[in-house]
């Protein structure tokens, strides 16, 4: 159970910083600071996330003991396990009680949905502490809690509950094999690749105006531009996610894979960045995670963009885990666009053009950060000539 509740908190954290994070350019240098919204929805989350799959687990292991004292008097025992998910259902109740504007994971949804079985609404009732009790039920708010604790054992205990986990874990260990196999077939193609992460979104006063199909517009059209942007056609293969935050508004977390006939990551980053403004006719504003890896290594799973080798383990496995929070995060929130808007895509990658040498790993030697032998060979062209005669990216695939 800890390492299942570590494993999806993680996801929650990952869904926190990509939808409440934002860049700025303060003295001359891009930095990255958090929005207001960062950490106010997670540990609430979180916890109807564990008490759901503890309550699935063993339906007796969470609720209230409720006992009659002297006089008649009901008393509820200090259960602190109870107690504890008692005032997190209140924030839930609270923040999200009868949402529709999220799609919960099936966990949390099956908290979400007993409390609405049950007529709890929040413009009704009000959770005020276990020994309370309710005017209109006349109940203790410790017995209506344990009534909406029997109501998830119920519905996660379903057929219907089942069907829903199966096809939300379908969807997104698809969605993750697609963002795998780009990780590997674009090394298997070349072994150094310039990774590139960035924050396509739109500056404040438009984030309230522009619709869905506008922003989704945007984003076709500049991959579209692959095909005929000199600096586009750097792009060789890309991963792209749709967030929302409450202030950040909607947004794009994009993974690039770039030639790496530079290594200049930052610059090149920064120019994919002003591109993406130019796109949206300067309503657009981007974040280069690039410029601030320190950021991306706090918040994220280490740095997994910049310049990165085929036989670099640790980055490698940084960008892994990346690309796997990317595709798992629709698993336990996103926003009800309706079934048929695409929040998350990839491009299409090429096979293997041709066969080189060998490749073999050598000790590491001091200076060499990437402890290989390179049988590419890889050439540094100047800036300005970047992506001339790079792989065009492919056609957009995605879900």
């Amino acid at each position: 159970m800890d390492d299942e509740k570590d494993d999806f908190s993680k996801n929650y954290e990952f869904i926190d910083w990509v939808s409440n994070t934002e860049g700025a350019e303060i003295d001359g240098k891009e930095t990255t600071f958090l929005r207001y919204g960062f950490d106010l929805l997670r540990p609430t989350l979180i916890a109807m996330e564990a008490m759901a799959r503890e309550i699935e687990f063993d339906k007796d292991s969470v609720g209230f003991e409720i006992k009659t004292g002297e006089r008649r008097t009901r008393v509820v025992p200090k259960h602190k396990k109870a107690l504890q998910y008692f005032y997190q259902l209140k924030t839930f109740f609270n923040q999200c009680g009868g949402s529709e504007r999220y799609l919960f994971s099936p966990h949390v949804e099956a908290v979400n949905e007993a409390l609405m079985e049950l007529l709890v609404h929040p413009y009704a009732f009000s959770f005020r502490d276990p020994e309370s009790i309710d005017r209109g039920s006349g109940k203790m708010h410790a017995q209506i809690f344990n009534e909406v604790v029997a109501k998830v054992a119920e519905i996660v205990a379903s057929a219907a509950f089942k069907e829903r986990m199966r096809i939300r874990l379908r969807g997104a260990a698809r969605n993750e094999a697609k963002g795998l196999a780009i990780e590997q077939k674009v090394f298997e193609n070349k072994s150094r690749q310039l990774v590139l992460m960035l924050h396509f979104g739109y500056q404040e006063p438009y984030r309230g105006k522009l619709t869905l199909k506008e922003v989704q517009k945007h984003r076709e059209k500049f991959f579209n531009n692959c095909r005929s942007n000199k600096l586009l056609r750097g792009i060789v293969d890309y991963i792209w996610k749709l967030e929302e935050g409450d202030e950040s508004g909607l947004h794009f977390h994009v993974l690039i894979f770039y030639s790496a006939d530079s290594q200049r990551d930052v610059k090149i980053a920064k120019m994919i960045g002003e591109y993406w403004v130019k796109v949206t006719g300067d309503k657009g504003q981007y974040w280069n995670s690039n410029a601030d890896k320190w950021f991306h290594e706090k918040y994220g799973h280490g740095i997994g963009t910049g310049e990165i080798n085929w036989d670099d383990h640790d980055k490698r496995e940084s960008l892994r885990t990346n690309i796997r929070y990317m595709t798992k995060a629709d698993q336990f929130l996103k926003m009800k666009y309706g079934s048929r808007v695409r929040q998350f895509g990839t491009s299409e990658v090429d096979e293997k053009k041709k066969s080189g040498r060998p490749r073999t790993v050598k000790p590491k030697l001091d200076g060499d950060s990437a402890g290989s032998a390179r049988t590419d060979s890889i050439g540094f062209e100047p800036l300005d000539e970047i992506g001339g005669e790079a792989m065009s990216c492919n056609s957009d695939q995605s879900e």
